[in-house]
């Protein structure tokens, strides 16, 4: 009998969904035809908090949106490093809503909160943003020599 991989899920609130990774492999063992036993284990919170994203990765990532700010315009404005990170999030796939204000009159960013993301969600993100920076110009202080 073959040894079948794991499959990672997440509780969204109303169901539960494969994590990015591994949504492919799920949907083909699902639509395989065979059966399968989902065991639902609870994550012990020292495991939840060690896949978490560093604290160096959240500095390296408000690093670089804040070069983005300083030096990109989008649609002919410039946004706060903050505007940026529903930005990249957005366009990197993690889920970003967009509420209506109160008074109607614009919308305001719900979720996308990096200090949920574990840290290869992290990594994905900052190499999108880095990736995005230099297409679009930015010169990064990592391409003078500096570290953060």
């Amino acid at each position: 009998m073959k040894k079948l991989p794991t499959c990672v899920y997440a509780w969204t609130g109303e169901a539960m969904q494969p994590t990015l990774h591994f949504a492919r492999l799920a949907e083909s063992s699902f639509t395989s035809g065979e059966a399968y036993r989902l065991m639902v284990v609870e994550e012990k919170e020292a495991e939840r908090k060690a896949r978490r994203r560093s604290l160096e990765q959240n500095d390296k990532m408000w690093a670089l949106l804040t070069e983005i700010s300083e030096q990109t315009e989008h649609c002919g404005r410039h946004f706060s490093p903050d505007q940026w990170k529903v930005l990249m999030m957005h366009a990197c796939g993690h889920t970003v809503q967009f509420l209506p204000a109160l008074d109607n009159s614009s919308f305001v960013p719900y979720g996308g909160r990096s200090s949920h993301m574990t840290k290869a969600q992290m990594s994905e993100l900052i190499e999108f943003i880095y990736v995005w920076g230099l297409e679009h110009g930015v010169r990064f202080q990592t391409d003078k020599g500096v570290m953060w």
